[in-house]
């Protein structure tokens, strides 16, 4: 989280705590994109997994830069709080 903390978050995404995460990534639009970081309810549609999957389409570099990249699980997991409302609870 060495780019998006509190002090300094990199694009104004703040990872520094779960609910700081969510009020920056959840319906909140990605800078030069068209796209939200994450629409709840669609993980298809989230700038974040275009991101974290390192497939293109996306604005910078893909995440996190230098990796580790996120397993198979992770992804599953992320994609699934997605589609379920992307809610802290």
């Amino acid at each position: 989280v060495a780019c998006h903390n509190a002090a300094a978050p990199r694009a104004g995404l703040d990872l520094s705590t779960p609910r700081a995460a969510v009020a920056s990534l959840s319906g909140v639009p990605a800078p030069g994109t068209g796209l939200l970081r994450v629409e709840p309810g669609n993980h298809a549609r989230s700038y974040l997994l275009r991101k974290l999957l390192d497939e293109g389409g996306f604005v910078g570099t893909a995440m996190p830069p230098g990796g580790p990249t996120l397993s198979r699980t992770e992804m599953r997991q992320v994609a699934e709080w997605i589609d379920a409302g992307a809610r802290l609870d």
